[in-house]
């Protein structure tokens, strides 16, 4: 890498120097270029200004006119001001006119308006005598006003306590007539209600015949239920039965067999012993030296493990022929347990009914039903009643209730009836007293109140006419005064600005005559605006001074250009364009160069950097990774740490173990861990072997028969429960429980698997042994004993063999 770097750099200090030599060549061509085309620029500055030259030369005519219409328009703008100070005191003599016009209109409508208002102030104040008599017999009369307000508010006293008297009145005729409704319907609801005890007897008799009747209909079903499962029963029992007896027989004959195989065997044994019995020595089996009457035997078609084979399939057959035992012991059983059950119904049935029988089953159950739907409906006619019976008794109380209530009512109201009774007597005698002390002229209180007040309303009215009235001629009149004073100031001021425009006038037509102007018409049409001045002076302006530039820089390009030819531009233009390719192309191999050579570096800087990275972490895996792979197995033994701990234990429970099955195997076999390398990446450790001390070989676990595994799984069981015990401290495992597997040892494995279990209860341990093999079950002193049927499992303790 670092000498690509090193040949990439040289590359590229030889692409800089091809770039520099470019550069100056194609320096030396712009230059070129540039002088061609400013000499090019020149001649066609020369053509553009001659040609411009020319058009100039045409406008002079209208230049001159420009500037005579310019002069005229400056001299018209010397007297501009003069003009515009006489519009100005023109203008503020019209505005003073036309306001002197306005204020004479609007004084004239003063006086209009004082006039009419003068002439309203005279008749009023020629009513003051009527305003003072008004005035006069407002007093009066409210001097008299008290008197009638008493008894006016009397009066008012006297229709309120009669209508109150009315209105209560009419209440307590409205009270006892629904009184005495209420009574009657009482009365009514009372009769109807009578038949409330005879009613609660008949629905409690009712009640209590539909209960003992769903109790028979109950009991019927019950016993329908169980006769059909006991006939199902009975089926299963003749099923189970033959099943049984056909096995019997099969393994009475299998035994028959084996036994007459066994005995030719034997036969056979003896006579071949025989054949080898030399006169005058002792025989093997008896010791005695003489051999009078040889045993003689012929060749037995079977060989020896023909009857291994039949021995397996008798155990085999033996051990279906338990499963059927117990299968048929279950259907007699439960078939026993139906019938007493069945019996029991029938007897209860039978003392209900004398006449119950099997067949009379289907009628008296349809009697029953037909019983319990009458009762039924009887039973919902008399709820039906009773609930009546209760909305009647619900209805009376809430009458008595409302009755209770209105009478309450009804002395209330009577008690105010009579106290408003009394008040209205009271105050029509008070009325009639003040009827008296009113004046004669008063007939009627509310018309006196109200011809007091109109004539109250009358005076105001007036006397606020007159106030107005004065009020408005004394402002209107001192308005007139005022509009008279500014009136006679403006016109003085209307004067003045006239003569002030009048002299202005003057002024401005006496310079217009002296600066040439001989009418208005030809100053107006000489003036010009500023603005318009000013455009016209810079076009002239700016027309000489074209003239002039362009004539001097004409002369200027003729000297400089005397003895100079006109160059081709097209050509120095291909040779630049050329020249910046090829210095483009050179610009960008030199990119591509050092985009190579950063990319390099960058590459050889990185793979230095994790070169020096990878060689820490080297060293550092070096030491985790070695306990990682011990820790985890992956090690020439195939051991990891949790195993290797594991195993410590396990040969613990190997040695504990082994002390049982010894016993249990007559010291035959012992259980090893295996000390073999797993195959195909699988752990190692903890894998059994067994070593068979008749043959001295060590083997699989897997090649242990049925009783030789459950021995050696026994043995492991009892083991782990040692070692536990011992390092968990404190812990006692008093009990254990050992489910099934004694059926598939012979008679003498399952005796030493018996006298090992009692070592160990003899150890104060209690033992549980879940089987069903009989020879187990007389070992055991104490059974809980579980029988099914068809309400569930039943359990018994039994005590003793």
């Amino acid at each position: 890498m670092q000498s690509e770097i090193e040949q990439t750099s040289k590359i590229e200090a030889e692409q800089q120097e091809m770039k520099r030599k470019q550069q100056e060549k194609l320096r030396l061509v712009e230059e070129k270029l540039r002088y061609a085309s400013l000499i090019e620029e020149k001649f066609k500055e020369q053509e553009s200004l001659m040609k411009e030259s020319e058009r100039l030369e045409q406008l002079k005519e209208s230049i001159s006119l420009k500037e005579e219409r310019l002069q005229q328009a400056r001299t018209a703008q010397q007297i501009v001001p003069l003009e515009e100070q006489s519009d100005a005191r023109h203008s503020e003599w019209q505005s003073q006119l036309n306001k002197l016009t306005e204020k004479k209109e609007e004084v004239g409508q003063v006086k209009a308006e004082l006039a009419q208002i003068k002439l309203k102030y005279e008749e009023s104040a020629k009513k003051e005598a009527d305003r003072e008599k008004l005035k006069e017999e407002i007093k009066q009369g409210k001097q008299q006003l008290e008197y009638v307000e008493m008894y006016l508010a009397m009066k008012k006293r006297e229709a309120e306590l009669s209508q109150q008297k009315a209105n209560k009145e009419t209440k307590l005729k409205n009270l006892q007539t629904t009184i005495e409704e209420n009574e009657i319907q009482i009365t009514k609801l009372e009769k109807q209600l009578s038949e409330e005890s005879m009613l609660t007897k008949a629905f409690y008799e009712t009640k209590e015949a539909l209960v003992k009747q769903e109790e028979i209909k109950g009991k019927l079903d019950e016993y329908q239920n169980d006769y059909r499962k006991l006939i199902v029963l009975r089926q299963q029992y003749t099923t189970s039965q033959k099943k049984y007896q056909h096995k019997q027989e099969e393994i009475k004959q299998l035994r028959q067999k084996y036994d007459t195989l066994e005995l030719a065997q034997k036969e056979q044994f003896a006579g071949i012993l025989a054949n080898q019995l030399i006169a005058g020595e002792a025989c093997p089996v008896c010791g005695s030296t003489s051999h009078p009457n040889k045993a003689t035997h012929d060749k037995v078609p079977h060989d020896f493990e023909e009857l291994e084979e039949l021995k397996i399939l008798i155990k085999k057959k033996e051990a279906e022929f338990v499963s059927i035992e117990q299968e048929f012991l279950d259907q007699k059983i439960l078939g026993q347990t139906q019938r007493a059950s069945v019996d029991k119904l029938y007897e209860n049935l039978s003392g209900i009914s004398p006449n119950f029988t099997h067949e009379t089953l289907p009628q008296l159950s349809e009697t029953v039903t037909h019983e319990i739907r009458s009762l039924k409906q009887k039973l919902e006619g008399i709820s039906l009643k009773q609930k009546e019976l209760e909305a009647l008794q619900l209805e009376k109380t809430a009458i008595q209730d409302k009755n209770k209530e209105l009478k309450q009512t009804f002395d209330l109201i009577d008690d105010e009836y009579r106290l408003d009774h009394e008040a209205l007597i009271q105050t029509r005698t008070k009325l009639d007293d003040l009827r008296k002390q009113l004046p004669e002229t008063i007939q009627d209180a509310n018309d006196f109140k109200l011809q007091l007040k109109g004539k109250e309303e009358l005076y105001q009215q007036m006397l606020k006419e007159w106030e107005l009235l004065k009020a408005a001629f004394e402002q209107k009149d001192e308005v007139l005064k005022k509009q008279n004073t500014i009136l006679e100031q403006l016109q003085e001021f209307e004067q003045q600005t006239k003569r002030s425009f009048e002299e202005q006038q003057k002024k401005f037509l006496v310079a217009m005559e002296a600066n040439g102007f001989p009418h208005l018409e030809a100053y107006q049409e000489a003036k010009l605006s500023v603005e318009a001045q000013t455009q016209l002076a810079n076009e002239i302006e700016e027309y000489q001074t074209t003239v002039k530039r362009i004539r001097f820089r004409l002369v200027e390009l003729k000297e400089q250009l005397a003895n100079v030819e006109r160059a081709n531009l097209t050509e120095y233009e291909s040779e630049v364009e050329a020249n910046r390719k090829v210095l483009d192309e050179i610009q960008e191999n030199i990119l591509e160069i050092q985009n190579k050579l950063k990319h390099d570096t960058e590459i050889l800087e990185q793979l230095n950097r994790i070169l020096k990275e990878m060689k820490g972490l080297e060293e550092e895996y070096y030491v985790v990774g070695t306990l990682s792979n011990l820790s985890s197995g992956n090690n020439p033994l195939r051991l990891s740490f949790e195993r290797y701990v594991l195993a410590s234990f396990l040969d613990e429970i190997l040695l504990q173990a082994n002390l049982r099955l010894d016993r249990m195997t007559d010291h035959r076999y012992e259980l090893v861990r295996s000390g073999e390398v797993a195959k195909r990446g699988a752990q190692s450790g903890l894998d059994l072997e067994v070593m068979d001390h008749h043959t001295g070989i060590t083997r699989s676990v897997k090649t242990l028969s049925g009783g030789e595994g459950f021995k050696a799984a026994l043995s492991l069981a009892l083991g782990l429960a040692d070692v536990v015990q011992a390092h968990a401290g404190g812990v006692q495992l008093d009990t254990l429980f050992i489910d099934e597997g004694f059926g598939t040892l012979d008679e003498i494995s399952l005796q030493q698997a018996i006298d090992c279990l009692k070592d160990l209860q003899e150890s104060n341990r209690l033992l549980g042994i879940i089987s069903h093999v009989p020879s187990l079950k007389n070992e055991i002193h104490t059974k809980l004993v579980i029988t099914p049927s068809h309400r569930g499992s039943n359990l018994s303790f039994t005590y003793g063999k």
